[in-house]
């Protein structure tokens, strides 16, 4: 992203999701994907409201496993 990074952008979109004083991002899941993980990293990205980071490559299986923590419905993903 040329004009903005990641923890830049989660901190716009969940400004963007109160209105009102109503906070409606509460259901809104942000996870930062990076290529160089450490722990600083990680708390400035749960800081700014990302639910969970992960390092790439990231395998499916991964993957697979932050949707259902997240109790995620995966079809409904590809299919909306």
């Amino acid at each position: 992203m040329p004009d903005m990074n990641g923890i830049e952008v989660t901190t716009e979109i969940l400004k963007s999701k109160t209105l009102n004083g109503k906070n409606k991002g509460d259901r809104l899941i942000i996870v930062g994907l990076t290529g160089y993980l450490t722990e600083e990293i990680v708390g400035r990205c749960k800081e700014a409201g990302m639910k969970e980071v992960m390092v790439k490559p990231c395998s499916r299986s991964t993957i697979t496993q932050l949707l259902i923590r997240f109790n995620i419905d995966f079809l409904s993903i590809v299919f909306t």
